[in-house]
């Protein structure tokens, strides 16, 4: 009997709590252990599902997912289970986190906003599901709450930088703090670095008493950390081809994904490790699909003399006769 190798997969959106790792592929959830191993699959959507996030508790793992049309938020037990929609806007969308008290869940919409996700707001509904409250804070894609209510952090124009790697025009991210019990919020500038005239920080959020953020003012997007103040920037990971992608953290551990791979950090012990996972899937959308033609059609001709016709489909020419014989393709075969 021939055994097969594991398949690599696509791995990206991790989140953590504690030993174990959430993350998205075949645009479902799977778990597998922070220390790496085999990795559980949690869903089978009938659509894509994406952004999931622990709550504080562990318990419970919000997403977004399209099982019922347009974006909307999810929630599902952390060991899996059925998948509970619980908004109704059908927009653009994302979950950010949890608030603090673990009983509502923070994503930002496009549903209230004039130039889509450029002014996005961010809003919070209750695992419950009912009413949704938008946060006082403006256009923002991330939000982030310092522990013991020390502060906050916002990011806006700041959904991600590897879409458009090295951008440096009107809507760069900015990141805006609110620490140490003040009022208002500042927005954090670097000290002593280029990072604040070519930068593009985007993705930020807490981890004890530092920030943490990436941005790519060195020409790929690593993952840094300052104080609040803007002093004492580190660059916390290394990659010099891929960005640092969706990073993560349940207060401890951080997680991310870059080329595909999982990666975890831990910032006291500063040790950076990929995340091994043993993936198995029947790759259900790899695999060949049969439908009739009529449904593709998009032009046809007949022949002069009237016994074939000519037809496109799926954006390639075809010809075939009336009654007889096969379809034959022309141009290059599309496989």
């Amino acid at each position: 009997m021939t055994v097969h190798p594991s398949y690599k997969g696509y791995f990206r959106n991790p989140t953590v709590f504690q030993d174990q790792v959430v993350f998205v592929c075949e645009d479902d959830l799977w778990q597998v252990p922070l220390s790496g191993g085999r990795a559980l699959r949690l869903t089978s959507s009938r659509g894509r599902i994406f952004s999931p996030s622990f709550s504080p508790d562990g318990r419970w793992l919000a997403c977004c997912g399209r099982d019922e049309g347009q974006n909307d938020i999810y929630l599902l037990p952390a060991t899996g289970g059925p998948l509970r929609r619980l908004t109704f806007l059908n927009t653009d969308m994302r979950v950010v986190g949890w608030m603090p008290g673990g009983d509502r869940i923070i994503f930002w919409s496009t549903h209230q906003s004039v130039h889509q996700s450029a002014d996005a707001q961010l809003y919070t509904v209750g695992i419950e599901g009912g009413v949704l409250s938008k946060l006082p804070y403006g256009p923002a894609h991330f939000i982030d709450f310092a522990p013991d209510n020390m502060g906050i952090v916002l990011g806006r124009n700041a959904a991600h930088n590897f879409r458009w790697k090295r951008y440096r025009g009107g809507m760069t991210g900015e990141i805006w703090v609110r620490a140490n019990g003040k009022k208002k919020f500042v927005q954090l500038r670097i000290r002593g670095s280029r990072l604040s005239s070519q930068g593009n920080p985007v993705s930020p959020f807490w981890m004890g008493s530092r920030l943490y953020f990436v941005s790519d003012h060195q020409g790929i997007g690593n993952l840094y950390s300052t104080l609040p103040n803007g002093s004492d920037l580190l660059q916390e990971t290394f990659h010099e081809e891929s960005y640092v992608r969706n990073p993560a953290t349940d207060g401890q551990s951080i997680v991310y994904h870059a080329h595909g791979d999982l990666y975890s950090l831990n910032p006291a012990s500063k040790v950076h490790q990929v995340i091994d996972v043993e993936w198995r899937s029947p790759r259900v959308q790899l695999q060949r699909k049969f439908f009739y033609g009529d449904e593709y059609l998009e032009n046809t001709a007949i022949h002069p003399e009237g016994h074939s016709v000519a037809l496109t489909a799926r954006g390639a020419l075809y010809s075939m006769p009336l009654w007889e014989k096969a379809v034959t393709q022309h141009g290059r075969n599309q496989g």
